[in-house]
């Protein structure tokens, strides 16, 4: 499944032009610098980080939308136990502060990635 959900995931960028001829649209686009900077800058971080993470929970949506489309099952919640919303802006924040260079898209793609290893069921 994690194979799946890269290859998914490389599919998403490349057809959105990360590696090609259309460009990430919106927050994505941004490197993850430009995220920390912003929230460093604003007199409300937490607006700041609520509109990026919009964007991301947009772009997971079209991903689960995606495996629909694929003939795979979408994962069955965006919020598995444990794994609600702050700790997946966390999650964000923590991938952009590692990788200052990386696209906020690819923070959200890790955020997926997390997303599919929650939604596995345990043996």
């Amino acid at each position: 499944m994690r194979k799946l959900s890269l290859a998914l995931a490389a599919l998403a960028l490349a057809s959105w032009g990360v590696a090609g001829a259309a460009a990430v649209k919106g927050y994505g686009a941004y490197p993850c610098s430009h995220f920390l900077s912003d929230l460093r800058r604003s007199s409300d971080p937490d607006k700041v980080e609520l509109n990026y993470f919009e964007w991301a929970e947009g772009y997971i949506s079209r991903l689960n939308d995606e495996q629909e489309a694929a003939g795979r099952a979408p994962l069955p919640t965006l919020q598995p136990s444990g794994f609600g919303l702050d700790a997946q802006r966390a999650h964000i924040r923590d991938f952009c502060a590692a990788n200052p260079s990386r696209l906020y898209a690819e923070a959200a793609i890790s955020l997926w990635n997390e997303l599919v290893a929650r939604n596995r069921p345990t043996s």
